[in-house]
């Protein structure tokens, strides 16, 4: 069945409104603050005192100048510069290093076909070169004082590191850092002033090879004599 209806109100007094608030009567309103006291009669501050004038003050004398060197002979900018120097500075201007000492072949590790083909030439060209179709320039024709004898006495030390092979092991040790300075120049060095600077405590070492060579020239010549004959 459907719920009971609630009872109807009969009678109910409505619900009274709050009282209002009460307004203030005679009240003072705020006073404002007190203004500041205007100074009367206050003197101004004095500017600062002006530094005194010097008077008859001498001038700060320029600073002397170096004495002059006795016995000194100035050049003048009209004398024509050394050809030393004109060479000097035409070669820097080029870019290359050592005054024209540069090796115009150097070892090419690009293939091994480029390095078989490079390395003995440059190895040639470190042991008893320069030849004398690489000189570039007059002053390197004073070389040739050097390597036109030491081409003559590496054939007797070949012939003396044959020889020493028989029985004298023990000198072969200044044969191997020989070779072995020869290689390090191939392969690092592309200056001839610097490869004639360094290869020289190996041409002195490989001299001791001469009279084993010597002794295995005449031993040769015998050979060849005793064979035609």
């Amino acid at each position: 069945p459907p719920p009971p209806a609630l009872p109807t109100p009969v009678n109910v007094a409505p619900t009274p409104p709050p009282p209002a608030l009460p307004t203030p009567v005679n009240v003072a309103p705020t006073p404002p603050p007190p203004a500041l006291p205007t100074p009367v009669n206050v003197a101004p501050t004095p500017p600062p005192p002006a530094l005194p004038t010097p008077v008859n003050v001498a001038p700060t004398p320029p600073p002397s100048a170096p004495p002059a060197p006795v016995g000194v002979v100035y050049v003048s900018p009209s004398t024509p510069p050394s050809p030393f120097f004109d060479e000097l500075f035409a070669e820097s201007l080029k870019g290359t290093t050592g005054f024209t000492s540069t090796v115009d072949l150097k070892v090419s590790f690009a293939s091994p076909q480029a390095f078989i083909t490079t390395f003995p030439k440059s190895f040639a060209f470190v042991a008893i070169g320069p030849f004398p179709w690489q000189f570039t320039a007059d002053r390197h024709y004073f070389v040739l004082l050097e390597t036109i004898p030491w081409t003559i006495l590496s054939v007797l030390v070949l012939l003396g590191i044959i020889n020493t092979l028989r029985s004298r092991h023990r000198a072969l040790s200044l044969a191997i850092f020989s070779l072995g300075l020869f290689i390090i120049l191939t392969v690092y060095m592309s200056n001839f002033g610097i490869t004639t600077r360094i290869r020289m405590p190996a041409f002195f070492l490989l001299l001791a090879f001469v009279p084993f060579g010597v002794v295995e020239y005449q031993r040769w010549k015998n050979y060849i004599y005793n064979f035609f004959m």
